[in-house]
């Protein structure tokens, strides 16, 4: 008995809010309806928009001459510096 009971308030309750849920359904459907109308329509530009009219032409870049254009040659080093540590600090071991 106890189940029934509870079976047909929960039936009460569901058609309760589907009685709810019908009004914003049918609000949704007109409002589809009204977007539809109004993507189909045809505006003007405001008139504080202007056309894009692109920018200016740009100027072709002037080059340099071919003798501006070559680095400085590499030359022979004055000496040969060897920064390699012959022995640990820690221990005197001899270092290869």
């Amino acid at each position: 008995m106890m189940m029934e009971e509870d079976v047909e308030a929960l039936r009460a309750e569901n058609a309760a809010l589907r009685a709810e849920n019908a009004t914003p359904r049918a609000q949704m459907g007109g409002l589809s309806e009204r977007l539809g109308v109004l993507e189909k329509k045809k505006t003007s530009v405001p008139a504080f928009v202007c056309p894009h009219k692109g920018g200016p032409a740009k100027k072709a870049r002037m080059t340099r001459a071919a003798e501006h254009e070559a680095g400085r040659r590499r030359q022979d080093p004055t000496r040969i510096v060897a920064h390699a540590v012959d022995a640990c600090s820690d221990c005197g071991y001899t270092l290869r």
